[in-house]
């Protein structure tokens, strides 16, 4: 056992065997319901009601995160491809499995999307293959089993999983605290949503502009250019206009859309990978991922490969491909400027949350 579970072991024994009644202090805070409070101008978190928030939840939930015992040979966790010092992203253009497996299908050859501000989502991964149709239950609860039970990934069974974690005490005792019973699939998964749903970024100077009544002085005068640029409709002059795609405050695209950016061809070693066709049978399109925290979450695109964010304006400037039959039709030519585009990639540099990524209480 390492130190820190032994050292949780015992402080859970201490604050049990103190008050073995409903009344323990210590108990009814872990196990009081909470809602996490986002700043105004963020939609408030949707938590279903099978599964309300307690500190005890979020705290196996960390727990599950960052063990490899989920793994089929204890070799990798959640947070093997969701680095805390990367904003929950992967450095890999494709994430790599037990035994360092990847796989035939697209969603196993693609970039880890960054684990940030997820709370609201209603499609996860890029082709939307997570998403409620039936509202039995929240997306993030069904998305948390899946890595362990994928076939390139953790390659586990919950059968497997659940044997190895009533077999530990620390686990036992912390099952039971946060939902008074023994170990169970369907409470991994409410913990490990939980755990993701405190996954919020939202202290950079765009969240501060907000809550000052949007006041541009949060920024330098060439982030504020950028700013511009990126939010700008102009007459007569092709510009970025980035905000079609990257709205809302998260900057991503708020009506959910899959889009097609004109990638062309595939990095895919296996071929074009067809996105949200193999989901929905519409054109081929990609989650439009949040522009949050661009200076941990490399590299870009669904498929990794570009590394630099200089890479990726270059790349919007020329308007992607213009042979990729699916490019969006808001996919064009840019016609913005040299200084334009580094006033562009200071805006997009401030959108920069150290203090998410420095977040002791979302580390182990």
């Amino acid at each position: 056992m390492t130190y820190w579970r032994y050292i949780i072991l015992v402080a859970l024994v201490f604050a049990v065997s103190a008050c073995c009644n409903n009344e323990d202090p210590i108990l009814d805070d872990l196990r009081a319901v909470f809602v996490p409070q986002l700043p105004a101008h963020v939609e408030p978190m949707t938590i279903p009601d099978y599964n309300p928030m307690t500190k005890a939840k979020v705290q196996l939930g960390k727990m599950l995160f960052y063990d490899p015992i989920l793994s089929l040979d204890s070799t990798i966790s959640c947070s093997s491809c969701h680095d805390p010092n990367l904003a929950f992203s992967d450095p890999r253009p494709f994430s790599l499995g037990v035994g360092g497996a990847t796989g035939l299908f697209p969603e196993q050859r693609r970039n880890a999307m960054a684990l940030f501000n997820i709370q609201n989502d209603r499609f996860l991964f890029w082709d939307g293959a997570i998403f409620a149709e039936d509202g039995a239950f929240d997306e993030l609860e069904i998305q948390s089993l899946k890595p362990i039970l994928n076939e390139v990934e953790m390659i586990n069974t919950l059968e497997e999983v659940n044997r190895r974690l009533k077999q530990d005490p620390v686990y036992v005792e912390q099952f039971e605290i946060a939902f008074q019973d023994t170990v169970k699939d369907i409470y991994i998964a409410m913990a490990l949503a939980s755990f993701e749903r405190m996954l919020v970024s939202y202290e950079t100077k765009y969240d501060l502009y907000f809550e000052r009544g949007l006041d541009s002085t949060v920024f330098t005068e060439q982030e504020w250019r950028g700013f511009k640029v990126f939010f700008d409709e102009r007459e007569g002059k092709l510009h970025a206009e980035c905000f079609h795609c990257h709205g809302g405050p998260n900057l991503d695209d708020p009506g959910l859309t899959f889009r097609n950016n004109g990638l062309f061809p595939s990095n895919d070693p296996f071929g074009e990978d067809l996105g949200s066709f193999r989901i929905f049978g519409d054109e081929v399109g990609f989650k439009v991922p949040s522009l949050r925290n661009l200076s941990f979450t490399a590299p870009y695109m669904h498929d990794g490969r570009f590394q630099t964010l200089d890479e990726v304006l270059d790349f919007y400037q020329q308007g992607g491909d213009p042979n990729n039959i699916n490019r969006d039709n808001l996919m064009r030519t840019m016609g913005f400027t040299d200084e334009e585009k580094a006033d562009l990639k200071a805006f997009l540099l401030s959108l920069n949350d150290t203090a998410f990524v420095t977040n002791p209480e979302l580390r182990p």
